[in-house]
């Protein structure tokens, strides 16, 4: 019997009628345990009077996580052997299309259940997220629960939580019984009420237990309920019950019992009869967790250590006979028993198998645990550990622990005199001090790699060492040395067949080139993207999205941006590659900015810089397009900000962060009234660029000396919107700028222009809400006797931004967040912040 949950599955009923209209739906159920999340699932599914097929998956509480283990459940239960082989496939996206791929061709209405995702893997999340954004494509319904009673702040469930909106996605958090209901279910029962509603607050499994329990002395806790119902059950019942406790799965497959034991199938049938398991065609299932806890915690110690070894012994024997059991289960017990020697001889299996399926934050969970038992291994061995931590940190953007751990790993590699690995954990450490924004030591291992390296010719490790050294020399613009060292490592790469050298080379190559002015460069970044893809390098393939899309950015190309954008970070969710996925987004809040879309890369910016512990390398262009935004604004801390984005960019070195930080510090030092303090900088920089720099680099540093009134010759290199407007042709300058889609620009150039054109600009402030340019106009054109027109802030007191205004007059005309994310090209989630930014300003509780 379910009480009080007449909203919920009305909610559920809705939303599986419109998945047989054909528009899928995702459903997401919190609450605390026991409060009744799987009985309100089951109930739904059997009172639903159509047919559908049914789906069902668990996450389960291990140390850490298995990937995918809700998929691998679900596989077990459909007969696609297709599906099931492509779980052990090493590519998430491979992975990923089939499952949409198999819901969107399911010739009936399909209700999947990922249970209890707070014990999630980073793969379960990214592939929620992924089903989740594409769920109306199908006849699915897809329900997803999760505990929010144990959540910390920082708990991934809420990012996945918070990525997934739209009209087709619903939120359930139950409540516990009302204390009416309870008094009311223990008077049937002669018992008080009010003691039985305050000694468990309505958790409706509590007051389940404690009202179902027949002995006559009545039990203190849920626990003494459940312990007293299995001492009932004959030795053979308790046998099993005690070994189902201790295995951390939702369900405790046969295979694995009959591994052990020869159990008779009435005795599975005894175990059901007991009330605290049921049984279906893969196992036994606890009817709840806390009831697999309580007997598992009543266990004595010897007792769950006897059990925790049984299972080792069923879980190695079954593989043995070719079932996939999952490295992590072994890991599991292992580490109960404290059994270093299993420990350190699977946890490599289990790290190797989370990275198959792109969950690097639990591949470096497992290599963690052997951390502190490394003294038992051999000096190399104890250094292929470090290293492969290492590596995986990186790649989840711990860069501080990455280095700490090749570090170890270079003192382990010289002392056995180990030439080619000492110089790969040194050209690591040159990466990963870049990563933190230590330039100098990043040149210095760079060189020590090399010189190191050339003890190995025709060697992997110095093909590597030159694609470092031209990765670095790339980054400082100094592109003939760049594409010097790269041409040497991709021809020794290729010679070698070294696949993962060659796409770091040409990327190296095809950004120099490309930096230089060679429209080869862009052929070249994009032959490295496709081989990092046909090879599965995944590094590889995100740094090519990276560089294609900054660069893009760089050169105003933001159609060829946001191609690549879409494609990149879909791409990095996928892998788990946060370092590329944050810097990425930077570079994203940059494009918004750029075309005048604020709010929306104020959004991305806030996503990259909520995240804790990020490298100063991949926090900088968030921190730069911050400060910009409130230069623009007006804002109070601009200045602060600005100061703080120069300093991040000075102490890198790099003139691809220095250029436009220099010129965001010149644009609010003009606004603030001159630029006389700025102009050694501004000097010094340019003579820079003239040599190595962009054509938009040189120009936009040449337009603010040309303010400051010490530009004498105007430079040829200049990109063209800056030289027509250091001509003082300010038409020919703004329509560019409109060509390239920068608002911002194109009214700065206009307010050069006669009494029309800062009529023009002074309306494109206005939408942009450029508050300081706005006001350095008005009064201009007051002192030039020019009729100033309305503030539209004046006509808009709620102080609604440009952009909140026409999300504001979509709404007026009935549109979905769907429809208007479509129609001003921006996502979802980002039109129901607006959604939420509008009703708040205009304080009303609905749309």
């Amino acid at each position: 019997m379910l009480f009080e949950r007449d909203r919920e599955l009305r909610t559920l009923g809705l939303a599986l009628n419109q998945v047989r209209r054909g528009t899928g739906q995702l459903v997401l159920i919190c609450g605390e345990a026991g409060i009744g999340k799987t009985s309100l699932i089951e109930h739904f599914v059997q009172s639903q009077p159509q047919a559908f097929r049914f789906l069902r998956g668990a996450c389960d509480p291990f140390t850490i996580p298995h990937p995918l283990c809700p998929l691998i459940d679900i596989a077990r239960q459909i007969p696609d052997e297709e599906l099931s082989e492509m779980l052990w496939e090493p590519s998430r996206p491979i992975i990923f299309n089939a499952c949409i791929t198999k819901l969107q061709t399911a010739n009936q209405p399909t209700v999947v259940v990922f249970e209890d995702i707070h014990w999630a893997d980073e793969a379960t999340y990214d592939l929620i997220i992924y089903l989740g954004r594409r769920i109306h494509e199908t006849n699915c319904l897809m329900i997803v629960t999760y505990r929010n009673d144990i959540l910390s702040l920082n708990h991934p469930i809420h990012n996945v939580v918070g990525r997934l909106s739209g009209t087709n996605i619903h939120r359930l958090n139950l409540k516990r019984l009302s204390k009416e209901l309870v008094v009311s279910l223990a008077k049937q029962k002669q018992i008080s009420g009010e003691w039985l509603y305050q000694l468990t607050s309505g958790n409706p499994f509590y007051v389940t237990e404690f009202l179902a329990n027949n002995t006559d002395d009545f039990p203190r806790s849920v626990t003494e309920s459940v312990v007293a119902r299995y001492s009932q059950q004959p030795p053979e019942v308790r046998k099993i019950l005690e070994f189902a406790s201790i295995i951390p799965k939702k369900t405790c497959n046969y295979w694995l019992l009959e591994a052990i034991w020869d159990i008779p199938l009435e005795l599975f049938e005894q175990c059901a009869a007991s009330g605290l398991v049921d049984i279906d065609n893969n196992g036994l299932i606890f009817r709840h967790a806390l009831m697999r806890q309580a007997i598992a915690e009543s266990l004595p110690p010897i007792r769950r250590n006897a059990l925790h070894t049984l299972a080792i012994k069923g879980l190695i024997q079954s593989h043995e006979q070719g079932i996939n059991v999952g490295f992590t289960h072994i890991v599991y017990h292992a580490e109960h028993i404290n059994d270093i020697p299993l420990l350190l001889k699977y946890a490599p299996l289990a790290a190797q198998e989370a990275i198959n399926l792109g969950s690097h934050r639990e591949a470096a969970n497992h290599y963690r645990i052997m951390l502190a038992h490394l003294h038992r291994l051999e000096p190399t061995e104890q250094a292929t550990v470090h290293d492969a931590l290492a590596y995986e940190c990186y790649l989840i953007g711990q860069i501080g622990e990455a280095l700490q751990n090749t570090e170890k790993a270079l003192e382990i590699w010289r002392q056995q005199g180990e030439i080619a690995q000492e110089v790969n954990a040194l050209r690591r450490l040159s990466r990963f001090h870049w990563f933190l924004g230590n330039r100098d030591e990043a040149e210095r291992y760079a060189e020590q790699a090399l010189d190191k390296a050339k003890q190995l010719p025709d060697s992997l490790e110095l093909a590597k060492a030159y694609s470092n050294r031209s990765q670095l020399h790339m980054l400082k613009f100094e592109n003939r040395q760049a594409i010097d060292y790269a041409e040497k490592a991709l021809q020794l790469a290729q010679k070698l067949q070294a696949f993962d050298v060659m796409a770091h080379a040409l990327n190296n190559l095809g950004t120099a080139q490309w930096l230089s002015g060679d429209d080869i460069g862009y052929t070249n970044l994009v032959n490295s993207l496709d081989l990092s893809l046909e090879q599965r390098l995944e590094e590889h393939a995100a740094r090519a999205y990276t560089n294609i899309t900054s660069l893009a950015v760089d050169n105003r190309q933001y159609a060829l941006a946001m191609q690549y954008f879409n494609d990149g970070l879909a791409y990095c969710e996928q892998q788990n590659l946060d370092s590329w996925d944050i810097y990425m987004r930077g570079w994203l809040a940059r494009c918004y900015f750029e075309r005048g879309m604020w709010d929306d890369a104020e959004m991305e910016v806030e996503r990259v810089l909520t995240v804790e512990d990020i490298a100063t390398a991949l926090r900088q262009p968030a921190l730069f397009v911050k400060a910009y935004i409130a230069v623009r604004r007006g804002d109070d801390a601009a200045n602060e900000l600005i100061e703080s984005a120069w300093q991040v960019a000075d102490e890198m070195q790099e003139i691809g962060r220095i250029v436009p930080t220099l010129a965001a510090r010149a644009e609010y030092a003009w606004g603030k009234g001159g630029l006389s303090d700025l102009v050694d900088d501004l000097n010094f920089y340019y003579e820079r660029v003239l040599q190595q720099g962009t054509s938009w680099q040189v120009g936009v540093l040449a337009f603010w000396l040309w303010l400051a009134g010490v530009l004498t010759d105007i430079p040829a290199s200049a990109a063209k919107p800056y030289q027509f407007q250091m001509l003082g042709d300010w038409e020919k300058a703004a329509e560019l700028w409109q060509s390239f889609n920068c608002p911002y620009e194109q009214a700065f150039a206009l307010q050069f222009g006669d009494n029309d054109a800062k009529l023009q600009a002074l309306s494109i402030f206005e939408d942009l809400g450029a508050k300081p340019a706005i006001q350095r106009l008005r009064n201009e054109m007051r002192q030039h006797g020019i009729i100033v027109p309305r503030s539209e802030t004046l006509s808009n007191p709620a102080g609604l931004t440009h952009r909140q205004l026409q999300v504001l007059a979509l709404l007026a005309q009935g549109m979905s967040d769907a429809e208007i994310a479509e129609r001003l090209v921006i996502s979802i989630k980002t039109v129901g912040h607006h959604v939420s930014a509008i009703l708040s300003k205009l304080g009303v509780k609905s749309r």
